[in-house]
């Protein structure tokens, strides 16, 4: 079962904190992410790939009523936040860096889809 909201993220982070400090409390929140949104079996997505563009969006934070600045902005400060090499340059362990590539995927994958969409729609 998911959790609603960013709690996920904020239980693994609370709980990394304190098993291993700043570090943890990121591989926490990493780890949490996986948990965050979905409340049923039928509602998880794999992480690596956006199924619509309804996810795509979801997965940037994004309406497909914002502009194109808008979620290109959004799609830069995910992929920052995710970036593997920026999660490996934190020290974190393998796992978390494996999370933060899915995720990095994921976001990815997004942006690519909500882009052919617009251009398809621009044609």
């Amino acid at each position: 079962m998911g959790l609603k909201g960013n709690k996920g993220k904020l239980v693994g982070g609370a709980v990394g904190f304190a098993m291993g400090g700043p570090v943890g409390a990121i591989a926490g929140a990493l780890f949490g992410h996986m948990f965050d949104g979905a409340n049923t079996a039928s509602e998880r997505i794999p992480s690596t790939y956006a199924r619509s563009s309804d996810h795509a969006y979801a997965v940037l934070e994004c309406a497909p009523a914002d502009s194109d600045a808008k979620i290109k902005q959004a799609y830069r400060q995910k992929v920052r936040e995710f970036h593997p090499d920026a999660i490996a340059a934190k020290g974190l362990p393998e796992e978390g860096v494996r999370i933060a590539q899915d995720k990095f995927r994921e976001i990815c994958n997004a942006y690519d889809i909500i882009q052919k969409e617009r251009t398809q729609q621009q044609s």
